[in-house]
């Protein structure tokens, strides 16, 4: 999971936007993990990643299965996901930043 988080980071992955942009189904027919490692990765190569290894499954499928729209399976994985790309932006200090008492705090002293 940190190899996928930080290949988030590494292309600026967003869970709002890139989830809610639809991909061709072609984009999810195969993945060679060796693409992952140039400079030509992008978000439609981490969502076929992430969609060959489970974490994203196909939401909605229109027009003859051209278009795809991809989501998470479940509120777990979702979860998770979304833990482990914080953690690879703001490193190790994420559990305590986000525990419910440090986001209170941080809350209402407007930070």
């Amino acid at each position: 999971m940190k190899l996928v988080a930080d290949i988030a980071r590494k292309v600026n992955f967003s869970i709002v936007d890139d989830l809610t942009t639809p991909v061709p189904e072609t984009l999810l027919e195969s993945y060679d993990i060796s693409q992952m490692t140039g400079s030509g990765t992008d978000s439609g190569l981490l969502k076929s990643l992430l969609f060959q290894s489970g974490y994203l499954t196909i939401r909605t499928w229109g027009g003859d299965g051209q278009i795809l729209s991809l989501d998470f399976p479940n509120t777990e994985v979702r979860e998770a996901f979304s833990s482990r790309l914080i953690s690879a932006y703001i490193g190790d200090a994420a559990e305590q930043m986000l525990s419910p008492y440090c986001l209170l705090s941080k809350f209402e002293s407007g930070d």
